[in-house]
């Protein structure tokens, strides 16, 4: 077997691997929790809605196997219900749009989407299985409200405080090809 093909089917495998992880993780869909509603559809009264959104860099595919990953999924769990938001992929060749932990060559992908559900108290749960990150919150919609949900990943590498100490190693701290060691959530721009 060919080294290149060795890689694709150790890539496949990771893949399956991550999938499963993320099923065991968020568990299975259960109800009718929310419902994925167009940009312009109106939430019904009693309700809210949410729109999920995030932008993560990732190494190209044939830089994956130095953080052990594929390319991601972004799933969410809301009270039991489960749903993979589908992102657009582009390779990003320029400098770091939002911080020097994403200075160089990769990909970014962009995720968004819309939910209508219960005002209430809900359980959220989001996951990116290729990276093994789950976190777990609470969350308070008030009926008829629009709200925000930003996943902001926190890449692996160590803190930005250690890159102050060390400015001339450029390697040092976080770096979105070292991979994605976490996420914070911000629900309408405050820290969850």
């Amino acid at each position: 077997m060919d080294n290149k093909l060795a890689r694709v089917l150790w890539w496949l495998s990771i893949t399956a691997v991550a999938a499963g992880w993320a099923v065991t993780a968020l568990g299975a869909a259960t109800g009718n929790v929310f419902r994925e509603i167009a940009s312009q559809d109106r939430t019904a009264a009693g309700n809210a809605d949410i729109t999920v959104s995030s932008s993560l860099k990732f190494p190209a595919p044939s830089d994956t196997a130095a953080v052990g990953g594929t390319l991601p999924s972004l799933q969410l769990e809301i009270d039991g219900q489960a749903a993979t938001l589908s992102g657009s992929a582009t390779p990003e060749k320029t400098a770091a749009r939002t911080g020097e932990s994403e200075r160089g060559d990769g990909i970014r992908v962009e995720f968004m989407d819309r939910m209508e559900l219960k005002a209430g108290t809900h359980r959220l749960k989001v996951a990116i299985p290729g990276e093994r990150v789950l976190v777990e919150k609470r969350i308070e919609l008030a009926p008829g409200s629009r709200n925000w949900l930003l996943v902001e990943p926190v890449y692996a590498g160590g803190t930005p405080e250690f890159v102050k100490k060390r400015p001339a190693d450029f390697n040092a701290g976080p770096r979105f090809y070292k991979g994605i060691a976490g996420v914070r959530l911000w629900l309408n721009g405050v820290s969850l």
